[in-house]
């Protein structure tokens, strides 16, 4: 049976959180002005596991007009303030990369690195984001205060990742969007792109653009269009993930204002503090290890950090790599089913939202797009996706852990592309330009310097500087002082889980 409703139409191939908040964000948009269909098999249900998000999943909220004590409690949500490094350039050091960057007031942070190698007792290169980046005590004191921090500017959340579903589900619902739970088995294909979508239930619906949501299975843009696929595995090597959830044992210490991400002998684990536990997710190659070894190793880890005993996970197998455009003729792709990264930095769904976000600007500009809104799409898309890609490279090429094949690999046999943008920004900032101090350079500083990088090698002050050692005993005087006031400071304020019960969930 052919179904078409009066066009223009808009079909959404695929469900879990890509599909429905894509449906939730253009049913919004186009509602009333365009058909808008979202085909899922709720048979396909969905991970349940935390997840970990950037700042482009607030701008989604604050479209949809959503108050963060409205929406919140439906999804577990806490909110995240950055993220901690435990582990990446030496055993038992954390470093912290906060939602905000440096303070580009005209100061010469460069001074840090001095005080660091004149007194490497005192000063600390994981100290670097306390230094200029004021807030991150924040996170170094795990307490939150509108007072001292930018929520709409520098937060983002943790959530429950089928709790978040199910409610941009219900939100589509009432813009209007229909939602026919079947199963595609095909997609024909004529000179413009798909000529509709062929059902488990013998329906074959028919629309304008459809776009895909079908997650690694890229069943439009990759499978039926055969687009073309480029794989980032000889740069990005994890392949899998495995996932548990934890209660709290001391919930006002345990439940952080950022993510943690550990560093493991096969790669590293994310710890996602929800409101009601603890969510884990082990992220990891298989190329030096089996699944058993790493599952058995991750037990190892959950009871000895954690003093608790798991015996099963939910795993998830990925690929990393991305198509060569993400709209292509009728179809456009969103989230996986265009490309994925490595989770490192909660890639994942802010990317998805990411696409969203350009999609919505699309279809802002115009109610019918044309081949210049698509070539703007994918050159979003696709620039935003190699951009995240070179970022996420960064953490692993500059760690200095090589105590394992695995982190031997990563480290010294891998030919990263060097002549990438934010590699040529890094070499640039350490030993060209040979500055820290601009917030232009975004979160590199922080990763470069919790890995041990600077402007200047260890004992090489002498040679760049005719200040006297005594006048740099005065900066550091300042700036311990300085410290210890902004750390009292924070005593003011509440602590992470005792902010969340007052201001989100308080009243539940």
């Amino acid at each position: 049976m052919k179904i078409q409703c009066n066009p223009p139409t808009i079909i959404i191939v695929g469900g879990g959180a890509a599909g429905f908040m894509t449906a939730a964000v253009l049913g919004k948009q186009l509602q009333g002005k365009w058909c808008i269909r979202c085909i899922h098999s709720s048979k396909m249900g969905f991970i349940g596991v935390g997840e970990s998000n950037q700042y482009a999943t607030r701008n989604i909220m604050d479209y949809l007009e959503l108050e963060d004590k409205d929406w919140m409690p439906k999804c577990n949500a806490t909110y995240k303030l950055g993220i901690a490094f435990e582990g990446w350039s030496e055993v038992a050091k954390q470093y912290y990369y906060p939602f905000n960057n440096i303070d580009d007031n005209g100061y010469d942070y460069n001074i840090f690195f001095t005080l660091a190698n004149l007194f490497p007792d005192k000063v600390k290169y994981e100290d670097f984001a306390r230094y200029v980046a004021p807030n991150t005590r924040f996170l170094d004191n795990n307490c939150i205060s509108s007072e001292g921090w930018d929520f709409k500017g520098k937060t983002s959340y943790h959530f429950d990742n089928a709790l978040m579903a199910k409610m941009m589900y219900d939100i589509a619902v009432e813009y209007g969007v229909e939602f026919i739970d079947d199963e595609v088995v095909h997609a024909p294909l004529i000179d413009y792109g798909i000529d509709g979508i062929q059902t488990k239930k013998g329906f074959r619906y028919f629309a304008d653009l459809y776009i895909d949501c079908t997650g690694f299975k890229s069943l439009l843009l990759g499978k039926a269009l055969g687009t073309p696929y480029t794989s980032y595995s000889d740069t990005l090597i994890n392949n899998r993930a495995i996932f548990c959830r934890l209660p709290y044992k001391n919930k006002k210490k345990q439940l952080k204002n950022y993510t943690n991400i550990v560093s493991l002998k096969n790669g590293w684990c994310g710890e996602i503090p929800l409101w009601n536990e603890m969510g884990l997710g082990y992220v990891h190659s298989t190329k030096f290890a089996t699944e058993e070894d790493i599952e058995e190793e991750f037990r190892e880890f959950v009871k000895d950090k954690y003093g608790v005993k798991v015996d099963e996970f939910k795993s998830l197998p990925f690929k990393c790599g991305g198509y060569e455009k993400a709209w292509v003729k009728n179809v456009v792709a969103v989230g996986l089913s265009f490309g994925f990264i490595d989770p490192l930095e909660a890639t994942g769904l802010a990317l998805t939202a990411r696409n969203i976000l350009a999609l919505l600007e699309v279809f802002s500009r115009s109610e019918n797009p044309n081949n210049f809104d698509r070539a703007m799409y994918n050159h979003s898309v696709v620039s935003e996706t190699k951009n995240q890609k070179s970022f996420v490279e960064l953490h692993y090429c500059t760690s200095h852990r090589d105590d394992t094949p695995y982190w031997e690999y990563v480290t010294n046999h891998i030919e990263y592309p060097w002549k990438d943008k934010d590699y040529q920004m890094s070499m640039n900032m350490s030993v060209v330009d040979r500055n820290y101090s601009s917030s232009y350079f975004g979160g590199l500083p922080f990763i470069l310097a919790g890995s041990g990088y600077g402007p200047y090698s260890r004992g090489y002050e002498s040679t760049v500087t005719d200040k006297t050692e005594e006048v740099y005993r005065d900066y550091l005087r300042d700036w311990r002082e300085k410290d210890r006031d902004m750390n009292r400071e924070m005593k003011r304020y509440y602590n992470s889980a005792e902010y969340l019960k007052n201001y989100i969930y308080g009243n539940l």
